[in-house]
């Protein structure tokens, strides 16, 4: 027998939650990326890191079958983010 619909959106919001939490954990290793880029006098954006950022998406959208336009916009998400953040650190006062 199939879950019922409301057991499925809590396996969803639980499944949310995880992702949050996964973020959550990628946003502060950038944070201690942009304490190493400082302390190395190193710029905040870095192409070619980002570039490897997008083949792993890519490669992960081809693994799960996830459209690789979904994945390359969650890739630039999350790396906004964590240039705003990396932003926030170095320039700090």
């Amino acid at each position: 027998m199939s879950k019922d619909l409301g057991s499925l959106r809590a396996e969803i919001a639980d499944i949310d939650a995880g992702i949050a939490e996964l973020i959550d954990r990628r946003l502060k290793a950038a944070e201690q990326v942009a304490l190493a880029k400082e302390e190395q006098g190193l710029p905040i954006v870095n192409p070619k890191a980002e570039e490897r950022v997008y083949a792993r998406y890519a490669e992960a959208a081809e693994r799960y079958g996830i459209r690789p336009e979904t994945m390359r916009a969650l890739a630039e998400l999350l790396i906004s983010e964590a240039v705003f953040r990396e932003e926030e650190i170095i320039r700090r006062p």
